[in-house]
């Protein structure tokens, strides 16, 4: 099964990058999208092309449609389990190891923001004063505004992050979308424990998401949809009607075109974001020479740090990427160059220890904590009969 998912690693791998490069765009040129919007347009001399051409570029800084992605490729994943094993066995399972999965490294990642800061190493406050506005004002100069506490840490790292998110008091900016992670996960999960294969159930997702939208849980929605692909995929008829839908790949490949260009524009409540991220993975399951690009071995291989990446990438770029900034007052385009190249390759390194010694454990241990909460459960219901 693991090999049939290459392609979706892969990706995961992909939009993982994305998310670094906003950050980056972020921290050292935040007008670039609006930069070059007006340096294409004086060069092309057309409006039209010049929106189509930045579209292609703005798309790879937008963190938010990446999430999008993680979030329905998540759902497609974890629920996969369900459609072909023993159903309520890796629910019971899933549901128990879900919040450990994610709050191990989540953990960890924190506590290495917290070192940092108490350590004095984070330095995005000068960046941001030296850069001026709107670094001050924006996303460079909101981090890490509070004194450190490794109380308030442990805190943020096993409960906030998941439960009470704050901002303003996180450690680490990108843990926002661990609660919709988290929450989109168990309940995905637990639909599939209500439902099950109800013939009805198509009608209970359709009920779900106009729910969803109403209340505003635009990632919610993305869950269930990716929910409902792994149901379909692994309950219908080979010769299912996506794949009679995406059997061209020349209308495939405009259909990722128009994703892109539409992608790269500003969004609409998310709900571009929820349609789009959508159709991509769609567009990439169904498409062979796409699923064999994206199953290559440098995507996979990113994927497969892809987690670690996320987590660390911040404050990766508020201390080392900072202090490069302060130190070299970055103005000129091949040092910026330098020291940007500086805080990929070292956020990917990091991610790779990380993996290999942080993340690889959680899953390890995650299961190991379910299955002991399950042991004992069986062992209570045993001794009760």
């Amino acid at each position: 099964m693991r090999n049939k998912l290459l392609h979706l690693e892969g990706l995961r791998g992909v939009a993982a990058l994305m998310v670094v490069f906003c950050h980056i765009k972020n921290a050292y040129f935040v007008t670039f999208p609006d930069d070059l919007l007006e340096s294409l347009k004086s060069s092309t001399g057309s409006y039209f092309v010049a929106h189509i051409l930045h579209s292609f570029v703005n798309v790879l800084f937008d963190g938010n449609f990446a999430v999008y992605i993680f979030w329905f490729m998540s759902a497609y994943v974890i629920s996969i389990g369900l459609f072909r094993t023993d159903g309520i066995t890796y629910l019971k399972k899933s549901l128990i190891k879900r919040y450990f999965r994610l709050a191990i490294p989540v953990l960890g990642s924190v506590m290495l923001a917290w070192i940092l800061l108490e350590s004095g190493l984070l330095f995005n406050h000068k960046h941001a004063l030296l850069a001026q506005k709107p670094y001050i004002d924006g996303w460079l100069g909101s981090l890490y505004n509070f004194h450190p506490s490794f109380f308030d840490a442990l805190e943020s790292g096993l409960w906030n992050a998941f439960f009470h998110y704050n901002e303003q008091r996180s450690y680490n900016g990108a843990l926002w979308s661990m609660q919709p992670e988290l929450f989109g996960s168990v309940f995905v999960l637990l639909l599939f424990g209500v439902i099950r294969l109800n013939r009805f159930r198509y009608s209970v997702y359709s009920l779900c998401i106009a729910f969803a939208f109403l209340m505003g849980w635009i990632w919610l929605i993305s869950f269930i949809l990716g929910f409902w692909l792994s149901d379909y995929e692994n309950t219908s008829r080979p010769s299912n009607m996506l794949k009679k839908i995406f059997q061209f790949p020349a209308l495939n490949y405009a259909l990722l075109a128009g994703i892109i260009i539409i992608a790269g524009k500003p969004d609409f409540y998310n709900i571009s974001d929820l349609i789009l991220s959508t159709l991509l993975v769609l567009t990439i399951m169904y498409t062979d020479s796409l699923r064999n690009l994206f199953s290559m071995r440098i995507p996979v291989w990113l994927g497969n740090i892809s987690f670690s990446l996320y987590l660390l990438h911040i404050p990766v770029i508020c201390s080392l990427g900072s202090f490069l900034y302060i130190k070299f007052n970055l103005h000129n385009t091949i040092v910026m160059s330098c020291a940007i190249a500086a805080v990929l390759l070292t956020s990917i390194l990091a991610a790779v220890l990380y993996t290999r010694y942080v993340d690889r454990n959680g899953i390890k241990w995650s299961g190991q904590i379910a299955n002991f909460i399950l042991t004992k459960l069986n062992g209570e219901k045993d001794s009760s009969i």
